[in-house]
């Protein structure tokens, strides 16, 4: 299940059950010999091979864990720890990605009794895809691994407000037949660029009733009259907290891809003679000893460890955030928001980018699926793209960065010294904050930065 000799031959459909395989075996692995979570990840890590039980674990218990009350967690994550139900994560449709507000899929609140599903009475929600770009596209374990979903949708109370997008869970698949339930439309998507262990899918709702149980309910939740009671105003996108984490996973993961492009790279260029030898009789010169073969690979390797320890602070940071919450203390998140968002999309492009140059450091032989470089780049290159596009990212950053600068002027004006955040209190030393002179402009613009 773990090897890797013969995965450049492999068809999508072979290389996506050797991925399932895969996983099994590791688990196997792991309980025989009595491994921890530290290293049952690093066994993961060097097994190198994403499949249609990533989300399961990487989203799908992860929002269990941090969103579900304690009665939640007993009916959905035990069995999702046991693997008796598989889940993937259900938000990207097909109209809308990076901008979460604009989902489409409604979950629409029904009081107990009112429809015929609800043998319990206990009230619950009818899942709908309104139109064709309602669709959920993308979610990896989709196609054909998972039976359950947690589902981002737009809650509709009793009232007939629009509260915005909350996270559901949703049986997709019967669980002795593996078939879709009545409503349900479901597949895979088809090949892709890369990482085609993966079968990403796609998801449609035509009137779908769930219980109102499953709203996962450890931040906001509805009563059985239809009362709503929304997060705390700090905490108020703690649905999105999920894909906060995922970033924070790419921004740790990151330097691992690129270290392993730069090992190869730069073993290879240990290895190739190319040019004319400096020393009649002498071998060829080593492609190494090229002044320009350094300069791309110290790049690369500086980069990767570089990345590295931001990625362990940036964790170290996401868990603190995390014990903060379960307390009561909301005052860090927009600043963590700020912080994943900025670090992904640096983290990740560099990493595409440094892929990219350690593959054609490698000549013709970095174009060979031998080398492991196509392989490893057309598998990273989405960390662009999801989770966020890093453009767009890039402006939610700044426009975190031009708000608390805004702010240090204002405090600055009034001869006061302004209170930053950690990650941007450099800029209470800019030399016109510390002057104390009125802030810069006087157009709408600069007196509000939104």
């Amino acid at each position: 299940w773990g090897r890797k000799d013969d995965r450049q031959n492999l068809s999508r459909e072979q290389l996506y059950v050797r991925g399932l395989e895969a996983v099994v075996g590791m688990r196997r692995y792991v309980r025989d010999m009595k491994l921890g979570a530290r290293e049952a990840g690093d066994v993961y890590k060097l097994l190198d091979l994403p499949g249609g039980f990533g989300l399961h674990v990487g989203m799908y218990i992860p929002t269990l864990m941090k969103q579900g009350t304690p009665e939640q967690q007993a009916e959905f994550l035990a069995p999702a720890i046991r693997f008796e139900q598989i889940g993937t994560y259900a938000q990207t449709e097909l109209g809308h990605g990076t901008y979460l507000r604009g989902l489409e899929t409604t979950a629409t609140f029904v009081p107990p009794g009112e429809h015929p599903a609800d043998e319990v009475r206990e009230g619950g929600f009818v899942l709908h895809s309104p139109t064709p770009t309602a669709s959920k596209w993308w979610p990896g374990g989709l196609g054909k691994t998972a039976t359950h979903a947690v589902v981002m949708a737009r809650l509709i109370t009793r009232d007939g407000v629009d509260r915005g997008p909350h996270a559901f869970i949703a049986q997709l698949r019967e669980a002795s037949t593996h078939r879709p339930l009545p409503g349900v439309e479901i597949g895979d998507i088809g090949p892709k660029l890369g990482y085609n262990a993966v079968d990403n899918g796609f998801l449609r709702f035509s009137e779908v009733f769930v219980p109102r149980r499953a709203m996962l309910a450890a931040n906001a939740r509805v009563d059985a009259d239809g009362a709503y009671h929304p997060p705390p105003k700090k905490n108020a996108k703690a649905a999105y907290g999920t894909m906060v984490m995922v970033r924070a996973d790419i921004i740790a993961d990151a330097s691992g891809v690129l270290s392993k492009a730069a090992t190869i790279a730069t073993r290879y260029a240990a290895q190739r003679r190319q040019g004319k030898a400096a020393i009649p009789g002498a071998p060829e010169t080593l492609i190494l000893d090229y002044g320009h073969v350094q300069r791309t690979l110290l790049v690369q390797i500086a980069r990767a460890y570089a990345m590295h320890f931001t990625g362990k602070a940036m964790m170290d940071l996401y868990i603190a955030s995390e014990k903060g919450k379960k307390q009561g203390n909301f005052d860090g998140l927009a600043e963590l928001h700020m912080l994943t968002s900025g670090l992904k999309a640096t983290c990740s492009w560099y990493t595409a980018e440094g892929v990219e140059e350690c593959r054609r450091t490698c000549g013709g032989q970095g174009y060979s699926h031998l080398s492991g470089l196509p392989e490893l780049l057309n598998s990273y290159v989405q960390n662009c793209t999801w989770e966020g596009d890093n453009k767009v990212l890039c402006l939610q950053c700044a426009r975190y960065i031009v708000k608390q600068l805004w702010a240090a002027r204002l405090a600055c004006a009034r001869g006061k010294r302004p209170a930053l955040p950690p990650a941007v209190a450099h800029l209470a030393d800019d030399a016109r904050l510390g002057s104390g002179a009125a802030p810069l402009g006087a157009t709408d613009a600069a007196r509000d930065p939104e």
